[in-house]
């Protein structure tokens, strides 16, 4: 959910003055957290701790009067019994990201979604905002192409997603309601080809545009695997710490869903890497499953930019070599006790660190002879260094 984060952060300082072009500095001196941020953070809260929704959105809701909410959203929070009001706003799709990255069914996600949204915008646009956006999610983390998320939602929510962000904006303008920002949010993501490139498609339509980005944000870290570090850490930065444990506790609970899983093609990919390029001979039925994580929080503070679980048996650190921040030596060092520890812990066979350089050829030496002066690890942690063209082709699309 860090994505609709920091997709609500940089277009907070566009909502009222639209830009219509995708030429901005994504995050403007006057960036800022909005309602958008406070209310998801809820709906996560609510998932973590087994509150009613309602509660949660009232709990946090209520820390932060000033978050820029709607007039009627306003005086549902501060009534005395809030109730259902039969909204059709976008502020039931801004809230809702949380929910497709918790729940691991199509059902659990279009009910779980409807129940976020109908505690105060109750109209069927409303809910059915909430659980366009929630499913989109969804798909993207399982793995769903574009074109099946767009036939799918289109057809479930009789949404025209046939056009195209150029077309769009020329005469797009304001619009709270879900039926007039959802499609276009929607779009602004299958239009993209990268996670920063969907955020500057959402923004450029010169809409509701922390809404806007907000929903698209949410919907592009599913499939695109992550938030760019760089966005991710300017965005988090600039949260409270109540709202940044919420998320931290959020991230760690739900990790292990979130991971990508490769199509037929992308498999056979990665299978003649991982044998070719690793030397690894792992027999087919190991391939049966695959996941990969982006910035995995198992490793925490190493810059670990991929994590690959092939089976119940393989393990696969891949660094970019521009991640490196300790000092190679340092950080090589921890990585590979991490990832022994995490072979160990999940019964794993084998863990396979692997550092991706233009500059391989130049520092193979050094790395190693750092590596053959470890100690503590054993004859099934493995160390590589390859060009990043060894690395299979459809990693570029969830690259930082």
């Amino acid at each position: 959910m860090i994505g609709a984060i920091a997709g609500d952060i940089i277009g907070s300082v566009y909502e009222h003055r639209p830009i219509k072009n995708k030429d901005f500095p994504l995050f403007d001196q006057g960036c800022r957290f909005t309602d958008d941020t406070v209310l998801t953070v809820a709906i996560a809260d609510a998932i973590l701790k087994g509150w009613s929704y309602r509660e949660a959105l009232i709990d946090i809701g209520r820390r932060y009067p000033q978050a820029g909410y709607g007039r009627a959203f306003y005086h549902w929070l501060h009534s005395e019994d809030p109730q259902p009001y039969n909204s059709w706003g976008n502020g039931s799709a801004m809230r809702v990201s949380p929910v497709g990255f918790a729940f691991s069914s199509q059902e659990d996600v279009l009910l779980q979604a409807k129940k976020t949204a109908e505690v105060s915008h109750s109209h069927p646009e409303g809910i059915k905002g909430a659980q366009a956006t929630a499913l989109a999610i969804f798909q993207a983390r399982m793995g769903f192409g574009k074109e099946q998320i767009r036939a799918h939602i289109s057809k479930a929510f009789n949404y025209d997603l046939n056009r195209t962000v150029d077309e769009i904006r020329p005469t797009y303008s304001f619009d709270i309601s879900c039926q007039g920002t959802v499609p276009e949010a929607i779009i602004a993501f299958l239009d993209s080809v990268s996670y920063e490139d969907a955020i500057r498609n959402a923004v450029s339509l010169g809409g509701d545009s922390d809404t806007q980005a907000c929903i698209t944000g949410g919907i592009a870290e599913a499939y695109y695997g992550g938030v760019p570090g760089n966005i991710r850490k300017q965005a988090l930065d600039r949260l409270p710490s109540d709202l940044f444990e919420i998320i931290d506790n959020f991230c760690q609970e739900f990790d292990q869903r979130r991971g990508y899983m490769p199509n037929p093609e992308e498999t056979q990919a990665l299978k003649f890497f991982v044998r070719d390029g690793l030397g690894c001979g792992c027999p087919d039925e190991v391939f049966s499953f695959i996941q990969i994580k982006k910035n995995p929080d198992v490793f925490r503070g190493l810059p670990i930019d991929y994590l690959v679980t092939i089976g119940d048996r393989l393990l696969v650190a891949i660094c970019l070599s521009e991640s490196l921040n300790n000092g190679m030596g340092a950080d090589i060092k921890e990585s590979l006790a991490a990832g022994k520890q995490l072979r160990d812990r999940a019964g794993f066979n084998r863990f396979r660190l692997v550092v991706a350089s233009e500059d391989a050829d130049s520092i193979v030496p050094t790395i190693q002879e750092q590596f053959s002066g470890l100690t503590g690890l054993d004859d099934r942690v493995h160390l590589h260094v390859v060009p990043p063209s060894v690395l299979p082709g459809f990693f570029a699309r969830m690259q930082v």
